[in-house]
């Protein structure tokens, strides 16, 4: 097992935290849907005192699914999904302007990858979110207490969720995670919130395995594009 102390952040430079708040600000306007679900989160606070560990690219449009959870009360802590997927001011400004602990660096070797995914596992999370099941299969592998805390994940990628449900069938999946994948930028992220809000009420009832967006989530997402669209 990889012991790694939880730390603040490990980033490329702080000093690109403002062109990267910028860049947050920018990709906003383009996600409405998400935007909406902050909103409810940030006065129903439905993922209060909750810890997360998500693995995902560290793009604007991500640091907004992150500032959504964060509104919900989560308390996040995020690595790259992989080393090509990390912008380095992005990172920076959820460090330094919003206080998100940040490991990512842009084309990190694969051993500073898997210290940044140990490291927000070292978070001890309730959720996970994932792409490409790297940081669940970790989880997994570490074993112990601290999957046995954690009540449900997401996955944003087809490749992880292939991968999760073949740890299904081989019965080594402790967690129920909800697949979301295959939609637009601005659905998939606010599915992604959305899904981490039901695991959060229902995860302990859901058996380990893949599951479908749940049909209440795949509604309120119908309607959010409905109220984008009057």
């Amino acid at each position: 097992m990889m012991e790694v102390q939880a730390t603040a952040c490990d980033i490329r430079d702080r000093a690109l935290a403002g062109a990267g708040a910028e860049l947050i600000e920018r990709a906003a306007g383009a996600l409405p849907c998400l935007l909406r679900v902050r909103e409810r989160f940030a006065a129903g606070r439905p993922l209060l005192g909750l810890r997360i560990a998500a693995c995902l690219p560290v793009t604007p449009e991500t640091a907004n699914l992150v500032l959504t959870l964060s509104a919900a009360g989560a308390d996040v802590a995020l690595c790259g999904a992989s080393p090509s997927s990390i912008d380095d001011a992005v990172a920076a400004a959820l460090v330094e302007v919003h206080d998100v602990r940040t490991y990512a660096i842009e084309g990190e070797d694969a051993g500073t990858h898997r210290v940044h995914v140990a490291a927000a596992l070292a978070h001890r999370p309730d959720l996970t979110m994932d792409a490409g099941a790297g940081l669940v299969a970790m989880l997994h592998r570490n074993g112990g207490r601290a999957v046995d805390r954690v009540v449900g994940g997401t996955e944003a990628a087809a490749a992880g969720a292939a991968r999760l449900e073949a740890m299904a069938r081989a019965g080594t999946l402790r967690y129920p995670i909800i697949a979301v994948e295959g939609a637009a930028a601005d659905a998939s992220l606010a599915a992604q919130a959305l899904g981490a809000a039901h695991l959060a009420r229902h995860g302990g009832r859901m058996r380990p395995a893949v599951h479908g967006l749940p049909a209440e989530i795949d509604r309120d997402l119908g309607r959010l594009s409905s109220e984008e669209g009057t």
